[in-house]
């Protein structure tokens, strides 16, 4: 069934992420931890199609995070 090969595939792929990348993502949740126990905070940008709003936007969001947004020009003759 389809549904089946689906949900095999997202449980390789988390298996595969958690084998590769868990102690990297253990360090950056440490390191958030302390930036918001010492008063800091989080830069949001743009994540394409407007998703950063969800995070920026929605009541009861975390109010340390804040937008960051940019632009870049290159002129090439």
């Amino acid at each position: 069934m389809l549904s089946d090969r689906y949900l095999e595939e997202v449980h390789g792929l988390l298996e595969r992420i958690r084998a590769t990348q868990a102690e990297a993502i253990g360090a950056a949740a440490e390191a958030a931890a302390n930036a918001l126990a010492n008063g800091g905070g989080f830069f949001v940008g743009p994540l394409g199609h407007g998703n950063e709003g969800d995070l920026l936007s929605r009541a009861g969001g975390l109010m340390a995070l804040r937008p960051f947004n940019f632009s870049f020009h290159l002129d090439n003759p």
